[in-house]
């Protein structure tokens, strides 16, 4: 007979799925919540733990933030609005399509080691993770038409061309990897950065970190991205040019605030085809 003992003490597979895969992104509630964009990371320990239900909408922020399947999330957080039963029903037909939903509707499931949590505070630490399903270890990237602007929100405001589907161990500390986009590089995207080879993919983060000459940004020229490296002295930023041209490009930035307008994203990882495969 199936073993309904997961079903019966209230264990929820999306719920255990958002748990395992936080941990093994390193993530605290805080920086989830600030890579889904959501209020508090009291709310994403609230909804992790069951004391909440999320909307659908950020029911597919946690999943964006996360790597994970979208749909699925959007359906979970559909049926337990409960709002009518052809709602419910909907959902579940989208939520059978999961096969580790429907090993649970079956009472067949069996969930992975229960994980540590901790206090949903900014002071929180990173932990170790718990051993989970290697299905957990992916990150989805949308990779962008090389010069498209991201925009600032956590789904970029310009046509994505596709999603990479990463293995986290390829990018290294990828909590730092806050609302990423990615290019393939071509000849004319890496004028100014030719150490950078073409047909390869950059993975840019929205992190705001120190303004290091040795760092290569896509910055915001005319409309579109170009990638480069900055100087700022305190008034302007100064956008290098490529090796034996003198094409510099200034920029007013009287303030730090000012100087990150200009950037869209930081290269946090250059990765070769055979690193990559597509989303599903």
């Amino acid at each position: 007979m199936p073993d309904t003992s997961a079903v019966q003490s209230g264990r929820d597979p999306i719920r255990d799925r958002l748990r395992n895969r936080r941990l093994l992104l390193g993530l605290t509630f805080q920086a989830l919540a600030d890579r889904a964009e959501l209020k508090s990371a009291a709310y994403v320990f609230h909804i992790e733990n069951g004391q909440r239900v999320p909307t659908e909408a950020v029911a597919v922020r946690l999943a964006r933030a996360l790597g994970e399947n979208e749909r699925a999330f959007a359906a979970w957080a559909r049926a337990l609005q409960r709002t009518d039963l052809k709602t419910v029903l909907d959902a579940t037909r989208e939520l059978l399509r999961d096969a580790e939903l429907a090993s649970f509707a079956a009472g067949t499931w069996a969930p992975t080691a229960e994980a540590r949590t901790e206090r949903p505070t900014r002071s929180s630490k990173k932990i170790d993770p718990p051993i989970a399903h290697a299905s957990f270890a992916r990150l989805r990237i949308p990779v962008l038409e090389a010069g498209d602007d991201p925009g600032p929100a956590l789904r970029p405001a310009c046509r994505v061309l596709r999603t990479l589907s990463l293995d986290a161990r390829v990018v290294p500390d990828p909590e730092t990897l806050v609302r990423p986009f990615a290019y393939v590089l071509g000849s004319e995207t890496v004028r100014r950065t030719p150490e950078l080879e073409p047909g390869g993919i950059a993975i840019f983060t929205r992190a705001h970190g120190a303004l290091e000459p040795a760092q290569i940004h896509a910055v915001r020229i005319r409309g579109r991205i170009e990638l480069g490296r900055l100087l700022w002295n305190g008034r302007e930023l100064l956008l290098l040019p490529a090796p034996g041209s003198n094409d510099f490009v200034v920029l007013p930035a009287v303030d730090v605030e000012g100087a990150r307008g200009w950037i869209a994203g930081t290269v946090a990882r250059i990765l070769h085809l055979s690193q990559i495969t597509e989303a599903p």
